[in-house]
């Protein structure tokens, strides 16, 4: 038996999530994925949120909140298009099942479809604008101010005006070199108490730097899975080494960009205080993009949440192989 819950009920925080592989932006410590045991990974010295003068301690901060299918911001609930109601060989766990998914208009209704800010990597807190509107009411609160507190939609426990990923400067942010054609771990970090999917996706690091990073870039090379399963774990330092497989059904009807593959998220844990799962996938990296500097960025667009939670890291794509690189690719492009 998996020693994970199903959870078919929203929650706050069990919602939130990041990458942990390879390291992101934020993730100053570098921790390898096999000795990481939870979402802490700050930088040292502390980087800090020049809007807000949070320090930046977790990967889990990172997304657009407020976001449906037609649009930002709580006037577009109910909003939008609904693409991902058919089973099509996918088990209705996994896709938009419940009235409240397809009627609110939340991410899962249309993978890829919702809004997001920071260029693809996120806003710290994920409300820039501040946080949901009483009757249309401005959020007058200092910078910071955590959403949940004195408005409509309890339970959010985000910081407001926070500033995008592409704003602020992570100097000790890791380079991790990739091999075209090869299959590469990655993995995020989250309770998926919101449920819905998830996606990498590559974007060549414009010329410009990071600042010039969008959305419609990282869209543009989805990335494949390598299995048909997911590793997971649950958090805590006793549970290293405890990889339990998971096999997945991914989506691809009703998906944007059309036909690209997206995990289903709807398996839940990790209900102590600060718990949660790392779950850990394979990817192929394609063979035929250009060599040089690039970041990917994890995309998990929630189905028990307005929320589209992003993280970005950097990596760098080579075509100078190994003779276990060279057997990989045979493994993923026979034929």
């Amino acid at each position: 038996m998996l020693p994970l819950l199903l959870l078919w009920a929203a929650a706050s925080v069990r919602g939130h999530g990041g990458m942990v592989w390879p390291p992101i932006w934020q993730d100053g410590q570098h921790t390898t994925l096999e000795t990481r045991f939870d979402g802490l990974a700050g930088h040292v010295p502390p980087v800090k949120d020049p809007k807000t003068n949070i320090t930046i301690s977790h990967v889990r901060m990172w997304l657009t909140d407020q976001a449906y299918t037609g649009g930002h911001g709580d006037e577009f609930r109910g909003v939008g298009p609904v693409t991902n109601t058919k089973k099509n060989g996918v088990p209705m766990r996994d896709r938009c099942p419940r009235k409240t998914c397809q009627q609110v208009r939340e991410p899962w209704a249309a993978p890829g479809i919702a809004p997001t800010f920071g260029g693809g990597c996120g806003v710290l807190g994920g409300n820039p604008f501040g946080c949901p509107k009483v009757l249309g009411d401005t959020d007058t609160r200092p910078p910071g101010s955590q959403c949940g507190r004195g408005d409509p939609w309890k339970g959010r426990a985000l910081p407001s005006f926070g500033s995008s990923a592409l704003e602020i400067d992570f100097p000790q942010a890791a380079n991790t070199e990739w091999q075209m054609g090869t299959s590469q771990e990655v993995a995020w970090i989250s309770k998926g108490g919101h449920r819905g999917g998830y996606t990498y996706r590559l974007c060549k690091l414009p010329a410009e730097g990071k600042t010039g990073l969008t959305e419609e870039c990282f869209a543009k090379n989805v990335l494949e899975w390598a299995t048909d399963f997911t590793m997971m774990r649950e958090t805590g330092e006793e549970n290293l080494g405890n990889w339990i497989k998971y096999p997945q059904i991914d989506l691809r009807e009703g998906t944007f960009p059309e036909g690209s593959a997206w995990r289903p998220a709807h398996i839940a844990g990790g209900e102590e205080k600060g718990g949660g799962l790392i779950r850990k996938d394979e990817v192929i990296v394609p063979y035929d993009l250009p060599e040089g500097d690039y970041v990917l960025g994890f995309r998990w667009d929630t189905a028990g949440g307005q929320q589209v939670w992003v993280s970005c890291a950097n990596v760098r794509l080579t075509a100078d192989y190994s003779d276990a690189d060279y057997e990989t690719l045979n493994e993923n492009f026979q034929g």
